[in-house]
């Protein structure tokens, strides 16, 4: 991991698609991405559990510091035809020296499952991470429980690495298992034309992912 105080990836990172944009959290954003947030559907197997007041600013405060010193960029998720804040993505587990990344803690506000905005998303990240900053490996998780998340993750075409038993601590102290994938440079030619076709058809289901 890259603690440098010049980062790896610029902090304020943005990215425009047709229906999504990502910007740079911002503290004038945080009101509306509360609102977003606080519904209680998005986190049903879900181990960030955001949707409690005092949780999401708690991890807002964290994700502040992790983007001020290079570790993570976390962005927001605009839904441009209506300039509605639809919810959260990132980069994170940067790592420089090896050349990697890793997409998480995506999650979106129900209006917005099962349209294209989760689709786009991920293939504005996927073309700069491969395209643009040309990584050699992007990692992918979620909790084993949240089938929508698996669901749309493989829908990526990304490659199923294993389960880590009991990998993290959730609410009320219940350990939860979590499912890796990874996705690599040989595929993106694939990955990129299977996004593009799911955009072309309205979009997959989009959930929220660890």
């Amino acid at each position: 991991m890259n603690l440098s105080l010049s980062p790896w990836l610029p902090r304020d990172l943005s990215l425009k698609g047709q229906q999504v944009s990502l910007l740079p959290l911002e503290r004038n954003l945080l009101a509306p991405l509360w609102e977003a947030a606080k519904d209680a559907r998005i986190w049903t197997n879900n181990v960030l559990k955001l949707g409690q007041e005092e949780s999401f600013g708690r991890r807002m405060q964290e994700a502040f510091i992790t983007q001020s010193i290079g570790m993570e960029v976390p962005l927001v998720i605009l839904h441009a035809p209506s300039q509605q804040v639809a919810g959260s993505t990132r980069f994170m587990n940067l790592d420089r020296d090896n050349n990697k990344l890793e997409i998480g803690w995506t999650w979106l506000h129900p209006d917005f499952w099962g349209t294209n905005l989760n689709t786009e998303c991920k293939l504005l990240m996927l073309e700069y991470a491969f395209e643009i900053q040309q990584v050699a490996r992007i990692t992918l998780r979620c909790n084993r429980e949240n089938l929508r998340s698996i669901a749309t993750i493989k829908k990526l075409g990304a490659t199923y690495e294993g389960t880590l038993r009991s990998e993290v601590l959730g609410e009320k102290q219940v350990r939860h298992d979590i499912e890796y994938y990874s996705i690599l440079p040989p595929g993106m030619a694939g990955h990129k034309k299977t996004l593009q076709e799911q955009l072309s058809r309205g979009g997959a289901a989009a959930s929220p992912a660890l």
